[in-house]
């Protein structure tokens, strides 16, 4: 799906039309993060189909005021410290414009959006009404976005919250959808995910998402539901012989799924259900060297879905158990502060997962979820020198530690310091990836332990002397 694009001219213009009061650009924090958004949204961008792309029971209001704690800031409302909505906007755009309709017409919604850049937009009333809009121009930065909504008064607030990369929506405007022109998809588009080569190790990655409203049936018999016009992942493939498989697993094992692949030569292959489940398999014998292209369907237009989507050579793997389950890591990662120690206690660890088979690696031990314990937006311009570690509550008890970065690049630990707690140091300067993908583990299957990550960036830190809050 093509960017939507404006000139800066035009988009100056249609603005004064609209006669809009523009949102607060606040230089320093607004508000904390105090955890993870009530709703995420998943992965999302560079355009959203439909258009404004609508999330419908989003609360907002609370005890932080927003004006006394930042009473320079010009931002109005009452708000929670724990944000609204959030997604990964995985692709710049010139224009990502947010706005809320609360249910309730009587209700005075207020806005706070902040984005990967750390930077807070905050608005009221568009256009006389009790409705707010934010807008942020100017080819925005990819990572996490969050979205607190707000209120006026104590009484909490529940509507609709609206994204779009389009002037002309706004909420006047709901009901006049922009809907997407194309009906067909688009092998070119960017995907979710992209790795350029997968070799002989079985490979997995977490998609959290929205289907799409493009009827698939007519790409063949087999291929049944909706999906999106840009693909989820593409994968490049250099082994022309064997299996080649490619299968999805749902989060919810009552979800029906499909899968649609489009292989090197051009043809379309699809599967909704396999092996006794309701799981898409595909399966190639002697695959076609090149680039497979990756849709996931739907059975309804406009679906949410979670699943672990994974490609292997092995005819072991399927519709993963818990036995063999891959690891996967989150597609909307974290976005803390560049050379800011990052301390995230209360942490629950342990799984069922083994990290030698997860990892790739016979250096790591132990058991830990497939998702990550935490995924850290990283710009590779960060420090020379950063250092993980976990302690658990209990000291006695034997944990590890699996980290990948620069996409591929898998390292691992076990006992550090003269104590049971693992560490990791990592050359920041060979990062060549924007995320840091974390798991802690367990010496003992499905072990349940709580304790306490750090990302530092100090060689004195360890875990025989933590860093402090």
């Amino acid at each position: 799906m093509n960017k939507f694009s404006r000139s800066a001219s035009l988009l100056l213009i249609a603005l004064a039309f609209l006669s809009l009061s523009l949102p607060t650009v606040a230089q320093s924090t607004l508000i904390g993060l105090s955890g993870p958004p009530s709703v995420s949204g998943g992965s999302l961008g560079p355009s959203f189909d439909p258009d404004p792309l609508p999330f419908e029971g989003i609360s907002g209001g609370g005890s932080v005021r927003i004006a006394l704690l930042n009473p320079n800031s010009g931002c109005l409302g009452r708000y929670s410290e724990t944000p609204s909505f959030g997604f990964y906007l995985r692709q710049s755009v010139d224009l990502l414009r947010v706005f809320f309709i609360a249910d309730d017409p009587d209700a005075d919604a207020t806005l706070i959006v902040r984005m990967p850049d750390q930077q807070y937009y905050c608005a009221d009333d568009f256009e006389g009404g009790n409705n707010p809009l934010v807008d942020v121009t100017g080819n925005t930065t990819i990572g996490g976005v969050y979205i607190w909504v707000g209120s006026m008064y104590a009484t909490p607030v529940t509507g609709t919250l609206y994204l779009s990369t389009h002037v002309d929506a706004h909420p006047l405007s709901v009901g006049q959808v922009v809907s997407s022109e194309e009906i067909a998809l688009d092998p070119s588009a960017e995907p979710l995910a992209f790795v350029s080569a997968i070799g002989s190790q079985p490979y997995a990655t977490l998609i959290f998402s929205m289907g799409g409203d493009v009827d698939i049936q007519s790409l063949g018999s087999d291929c049944a539901g909706y999906t999106t016009v840009e693909p989820i992942f593409r994968f490049g493939w250099n082994i022309p012989m064997g299996l080649l498989r490619i299968y999805l697993t749902p989060e919810d094992p009552a979800q029906n799924l499909s899968l649609i692949v489009l292989d090197p030569d051009g043809n379309y292959l699809c599967n909704d259900a396999s092996m006794d489940t309701l799981h898409p398999t595909i399966d190639l014998e002697d695959p076609t060297p090149g680039t497979y292209t990756v849709w996931v369907g739907t059975m309804t237009p406009n679906e949410m879905f979670t699943g672990e989507i994974a490609v292997t050579r092995d005819r072991s793997y399927f519709a993963a158990t818990e036995d063999e389950q891959l690891l996967t890591w989150a597609v909307m990662p974290e976005s803390p502060p560049l050379d800011q120690n990052q301390i995230y206690e209360n942490l629950t660890v342990g799984g069922s997962v083994d990290l030698s088979i997860g990892a790739n690696g016979e250096d790591c031990l132990g058991y830990s979820t497939a998702m990550t314990t935490k995924s850290i937006g990283w710009m590779i311009r960060g420090p020379a020198f950063a250092r993980v570690y976990f302690v658990p509550d209990d000291e006695d008890v034997d944990t590890t530690l699996a980290v990948l970065y620069s996409y591929n690049t898998w390292l691992c630990n076990d006992d550090s310091f003269d104590t049971l707690h693992p560490t990791i140091d990592i050359d920041v300067g060979q990062v060549g990836g924007p995320t840091l993908h974390i798991w802690v583990g367990t010496k003992d299957r499905d072990e349940s332990v709580t304790g306490t990550l750090y990302l530092v960036y100090d060689e004195e830190s360890n875990p025989a002397s933590p860093a402090t809050p």
